[in-house]
C-alpha cells in the first residue's frame, strides 16, 4: 500500500470519527437533540469503515512465515512501500 493512500485512509477515519463526535456532543453536553444527526453519522461511519477495511484488505499481500520448517525473512516489494 503506498503511503499516500494510507494517510488517507486515516484521514478518513478521523472524518468520519469527527462527524459522529460533532452530534454526540452536542446531545450530551448541550442537549440538542441531534438523534437523526447521529444516526446518519453512525451510517456514515460505517461506510467509510468498510473502504478502510476493503482498501487494506485489498492491498494485503501473503507471504510465507515459514519455509521447510525455519523462520524466512519477511520481504516487501518495491511496490508495496511507494
Amino acid at each position: 500500500m503506498k503511503i499516500r493512500t494510507a494517510l488517507m485512509l486515516i484521514a478518513s477515519w478521523f472524518f468520519g470519527q469527527a462527524l459522529w463526535l460533532l452530534p454526540a456532543f452536542y446531545l450530551e453536553m448541550e442537549g440538542y437533540n441531534t438523534f437523526i444527526s447521529i444516526f446518519l453519522a453512525g451510517i456514515a461511519f460505517f461506510i467509510i469503515n468498510i473502504f478502510i477495511l476493503n482498501t487494506v484488505i485489498r492491498a494485503y499481500i501473503p507471504s510465507p512465515l515459514f519455509r521447510g520448517g525455519r523462520l524466512t525473512t519477511l520481504t516487501y516489494r518495491k511496490e508495496q512501500m511507494e
